[in-house]
């Protein structure tokens, strides 16, 4: 283990000083009657067959070093310069070095003593400027907080007493500052200041809870808005455009100057593709004793309320022969064009007009006169439609 050269060097004067007690016997006498009495040494921190209690016992015993109040020696603390003048005060006042008790062998351990020693000195030294440093760093510190405490506080009903009281503390500690403290005093230093930003993250969260509760209280003053029930009415769904329908209708046709009556019904199928469906149909005319069968394509428009359609296509029609044979049929060519007028969502009426070209005139129920071997006739259609 390695001493503190401090330590050494005090060991070296010590028993330097006793070997020129033994060769001199007149400054032996001398150096007696300037030393203290011998005291009983007792320290608490110091355990039995430590490497240096004998010396702190030599040093203590003349008066050179002494214990704390509470007993204790501390071996491990740095050794200020106000301990080291007042060692050296000790030694001069005691005639160690000055007397001339010392040999020149003496005087060089001396020598190179306190050239050791000065090295450590200078490292103390700068140590103490480094805690000065910090000490200034942590009275910037103490400023900052107080400036915070300054802005924080006044929020609060007692504000005053409580930066009354930051400052009074910072107040106290220029007299802690003023002693340029060891490590020890600097530790303090630090906790203190921890201690003052403990404080004010306290009075911060105070705040922070006062202000929540007047926000509660405000919002407890203010009387709630009602949730207004607002009834879930479904939307009915788009209907889809009906595609299949069927109709009845009455039919008129011109034939020799007069209007053979008759019916029909008929089966669409509309939008099949786009606009475009397809229509068959049955008609019998009474009168004229024939009925026919026609099929056409359709193209409907869509015009709001009212839906006009377009239709071409073509049909047979049976009616009792003009030669008295029985009963012939006749091909026709078709076109056709009429309006749809809905009146429910199923429901709506129609009205269509005719255009046949027929190819033949055999029979009776083609609307021609029997002069001709073809031609255009015609008919108007009035009924309604019912859609599925």
């Amino acid at each position: 283990m390695t001493r503190p050269l401090p330590m050494l060097l005090l060991s070296a004067l010590l028993a330097s000083g006793a070997a020129g007690a033994q060769t001199q016997a007149q400054g032996t006498a001398t150096a007696a009657a300037s030393m203290p009495a011998t005291r009983t040494v007792t320290l608490t921190d110091v355990p039995a067959g430590h490497w240096s209690r004998e010396a702190i016992a030599l040093l203590m015993q003349r008066g050179l070093i002494q214990g704390l109040p509470d007993g204790t020696f501390r071996g491990t603390a740095p050794l200020t310069r106000y301990e080291a003048a007042a060692l050296f005060a000790r030694l001069l006042q005691d005639g160690l070095l000055t007397q001339g008790r010392l040999s020149d062998q003496d005087l060089l351990v001396v020598a190179r003593g306190v050239g050791e020693v000065s090295s450590e000195l200078r490292s103390l030294t700068n140590r103490l400027d480094r805690s000065d440093a910090r000490v200034t760093q942590l009275e910037g510190q103490v400023a900052a907080l107080v400036d915070t405490v300054a802005r924080s506080l006044p929020q609060t009903s007692n504000a005053a007493g409580r930066l009354s009281a930051v400052e009074s503390a910072v107040t106290a500690m220029p007299a802690l500052l003023d002693a340029k403290a060891s490590s020890g005093d600097v530790q303090a230093l630090q906790a203190q200041v921890v201690a003052l930003q403990a404080q004010v993250q306290s009075q911060a969260q105070t705040l922070s809870a006062r202000q929540s509760q007047v926000q509660t209280q405000a919002q407890a003053a203010t009387p709630p808005i009602p949730d207004v029930p607002i009834p879930d009415v479904p939307l009915p769904a788009p209907s889809a455009p009906h595609r299949y329908s069927a109709g009845l209708a009455i039919e008129g046709t011109p034939q020799d100057g007069h209007l053979q009556a008759g019916a029909a019904v008929d089966l669409r199928a509309d939008r099949v593709v786009g606009p475009l469906g397809l229509r068959a149909a049955v008609n019998v005319r009474p009168g004229a004793g024939s009925f026919g069968a026609e099929m056409a394509g359709t193209l409907t428009f869509d015009g709001g309320g009212v839906q006009p359609y377009l239709g071409l296509g073509g049909g047979v029609v049976y009616s009792p022969a003009r030669d008295g044979n029985g009963t012939t049929h006749d091909l026709t060519v078709l076109g056709l064009a009429g309006v749809d007028y809905p009146v429910s969502d199923s429901m709506s009426l129609f009205g269509e007009g005719q255009v046949r070209y027929v190819l033949s005139n055999q029979g009776s129920g083609t609307g021609l006169s029997s002069t001709q071997q073809g031609g255009l006739g015609g008919s108007l259609r009035a009924g309604v439609r019912v859609s599925f």
